[in-house]
């Protein structure tokens, strides 16, 4: 058996496991030292099988859009898609933590993060001063593009 057999074929395979396996506790704004190193090891992981700055095109039930900076202590605005079909070069992970502890609209999600992207069917582009934030487990279908 071939270690390519082995390797993950896109970032949602890479961190669906580790995805599955974040909890919500009380403490969730707050950013713990095993979210970080968790983080920081899928960076790694994508970096090295050559995941970051690919494009691909996707297919999701649930992305966000943020701005790119933002006051943590301010309320922040953002907007939610459902349905969401797109296309951008992935940028990196984030874990994303919106609402109160329980209740409508409230997410803790490990996310695809993307700083450009094309939102279809309107071919809309991101704004240079926003992000958007795609739930690992929201994520349907995944396809690197040339």
């Amino acid at each position: 058996m071939s270690t390519e057999a082995l390797q993950p074929k896109d970032p949602v395979e890479l961190a669906s496991i580790r995805a599955k396996d974040t909890g919500m506790t009380c403490d969730d704004f707050e950013s713990t030292t095993n979210e970080e190193w968790m983080l920081t090891e899928l960076v790694y992981a994508a970096n090295e099988l050559g995941f970051i700055g690919t494009n691909y095109f996707f297919n999701a039930v649930r992305g966000f859009i943020f701005p790119k900076q933002f006051d943590q202590n301010k309320p922040v605005n953002y907007h939610s898609i459902n349905n969401l079909t797109a296309e951008g070069p992935f940028a990196t992970y984030s874990k994303v933590s919106i609402g109160k502890i329980i209740g409508t609209g409230t997410v803790r999600a490990v996310c695809l993060t993307f700083d450009k992207a094309i939102m279809l069917p309107y071919f809309k582009s991101l704004d240079d001063d926003d992000m958007l934030f795609v739930p690992v487990l929201s994520i349907s279908s995944m396809t690197a593009i040339e």
